[in-house]
């Protein structure tokens, strides 16, 4: 799970900025049992960022491997996760 250096920059509604670190998929990640995490799938070219799904979860390696079982379409849609703690 190599970090890239693609920028993933998302912004709330109070136009707060939320800067995610990148990685290329397939990506593996230790839990984070204290905090949880936000996860963006998406897929990225030289023309087009598209964002594919978003979610938030504590156990973040049980979520993204419910996902490689359960969510073909998002995983075969993406190229890369963003993640953010």
């Amino acid at each position: 799970m190599p970090l890239v250096t693609i920028p993933l920059r998302l912004f709330g509604k109070s136009l707060k900025e939320y800067n995610f670190s990148v990685f290329t998929l397939p990506a593996t990640f230790k839990p984070v049992e204290e905090f949880g995490m936000l996860y963006v799938y998406f897929y990225k070219d030289e023309t087009t960022t598209r964002l594919i799904y978003c979610g938030k979860d504590t156990n973040i390696p049980q979520r993204l491997e419910d996902h490689e079982r359960d969510d073909k379409d998002i995983i075969e849609a993406s190229n890369y996760i963003g993640v953010i703690y």
